[in-house]
């Protein structure tokens, strides 16, 4: 995703998952995000596997609601940081279940953009993010969730800067290589 907000961007990936939630998540993207694409679909052994590429282009940014904050529940702390740096912002609603996941992901992605000086209005079961807003440099804290940690590290390359212990607790281990595959990216995006 911080593909989408680095100028000149062209991410190729190759081999994802293409299962109904992917699925609906890269469909609501397209509407979305034109920066996003599918490239290639193909069966391997009953699964849809696809390639995408993911080129910068403005985020338009929107309203994430009902059955589409339950399908996206897990992608909602990167969307949320993408909200910030896009045209229109982004509203996320009936999100009840972000509370109850691995941290109370509204008030982690809400602390965590505030201090990146972002501002933000977490509601009981939603987030109010305003678009057009730079980041600035700060320490973060996944608050021992991978989602977060993930999420709001896709901010540093576009800021030119790192993100302080936002790995730290986290459980990173539950996929393998993702810190060196992001790093790798990173590396190729500067």
């Amino acid at each position: 995703m911080a593909a989408l907000l680095l100028p000149g961007s062209r991410l190729a990936i190759r081999g994802v998952g293409l299962n109904p939630t992917a699925r609906r998540c890269s469909i609501s993207w397209s509407a979305w995000e034109p920066g996003i694409r599918i490239t290639e679909i193909e069966s391997h052994n009953g699964e849809l596997i696809g390639d995408l590429l993911v080129t910068h282009a403005p985020v338009r940014g929107g309203v994430i609601e009902k059955d589409t904050t339950a399908a996206l529940i897990d992608e909602i702390p990167v969307l949320a940081v993408l909200g910030a740096a896009s045209e229109e912002g982004l509203v996320i609603r009936d999100a009840s279940e972000l509370r109850i996941k691995e941290t109370d992901r509204i008030a982690t992605i809400a602390e965590n953009l505030r201090r990146m000086g972002i501002r933000v209005k977490n509601l009981k079961t939603a987030l109010s993010i305003p678009g057009r807003q730079r980041f600035r440099g700060a320490e973060l804290d996944s608050f021992g969730d991978h989602r977060i940690a993930m999420a709001f590290s896709i901010a540093a390359p576009v800021r030119r800067w790192r993100i302080v212990d936002a790995w730290r607790g986290s459980r990173v281990s539950l996929v393998p290589g993702v810190l060196h595959g992001f790093a790798g990216v990173v590396q190729a995006g500067e």
